[in-house]
């Protein structure tokens, strides 16, 4: 798991990193709306996404 810090209050800077996170097949990603923002991702192998 990858917690990334102030992805709403920095969204230009991290705007690269999210493209390549929601283009990988075998990442999930989830932004928690609290502070200034937390991005959660989280590698799984695709048999066991759902």
């Amino acid at each position: 798991m990858l917690m990334v810090d102030n992805v709403v209050s920095h969204a230009d800077e991290v705007r690269e990193f999210r493209t390549l996170v929601a283009a990988d097949a075998g990442s999930i990603e989830a932004l928690v709306p609290i502070a200034s923002g937390l991005l959660l991702v989280l590698r799984v192998q695709l048999a066991d996404r759902v």
